[in-house]
């Protein structure tokens, strides 16, 4: 029983969250309300559009198995108003990792209903073409930011390797990179693809390499481990 009331009370709280940041979307969508940044007409309660897209797409999976497997009427509307919600504002935020989280989470959420174990190896191999398809076409929709964030995490990870067991501390990392990116094109190694987007960030766009530059790839993977 208390397993029972804990869960209620999270999805209670998921759904809470989801709806508001929801609500608020729709109203930036609309011209009703502005968003928190100039450069976006969508970051819900957030400063950018990526994380406010993946805070919707944690309810994503969650409202879709309750609006296609819940018995309970209310449940089911507020999982098939969520899963409209998310379907159309995760799409304007145009997060790929928002994106891919719905669909990873949306197939596991309906495994049972799909049945993937005993779907045909024709099934599956249509299933498996659709998904390159829409790999295909996520990298298409933002290719030179994707391009942006690939050199980022090439150059960054060149930049792990090279700093201190220690790393060079947070404050530092931008000027780190820097200089690993000026080694790079200066051997060259760099495409004229790498060129035309290439950059000077303050920020590497991934967690880990982040951590890996300011205090080890030591402590990066310790968080890797931890986290798993």
């Amino acid at each position: 029983m208390k397993k029972s009331n804990i869960r209620i009370l999270l999805m209670v709280m998921l759904y809470c969250i989801g709806l508001r940041e929801a609500v608020t979307g729709v109203l930036q969508l609309l011209g009703l309300a502005e968003s928190l940044n100039a450069s976006y007409s969508v970051t819900g309660s957030f400063y950018n559009p990526g994380p406010y897209a993946c805070c919707l797409a944690l309810v994503f999976p969650v409202a879709l198995r309750d609006a296609n497997l819940s018995d309970n009427k209310l449940q089911k509307l507020t999982g098939w108003t969520m899963a409209l919600f998310c379907a159309i504002l995760i799409p304007v935020t145009m997060s790929r990792t928002a994106i891919a989280a719905c669909g990873i989470g949306g197939i596991i959420a309906m495994s049972d209903r799909l049945n993937l174990r005993r779907l045909s190896k024709g099934r599956l191999l249509a299933l498996g073409i659709m998904c390159v398809i829409i790999a295909g076409g996520i990298y298409i929709v933002k290719k030179n930011s994707a391009d942006g964030r690939l050199l980022m995490w090439k150059v960054a990870v060149q930049a792990a390797m090279e700093v201190p067991l220690t790393g060079v501390g947070w404050s530092d990392v931008a000027g780190t990179y820097g200089e690993a990116q000026e080694q790079y094109f200066a051997s060259g190694k760099g495409s004229e693809q790498e060129i035309m987007v290439a950059d000077a960030p303050e920020y590497v766009f991934n967690e880990y390499l982040q951590i890996a530059i300011a205090y080890g790839p030591l402590a990066a993977a310790g968080v890797i481990v931890m986290i798993a």
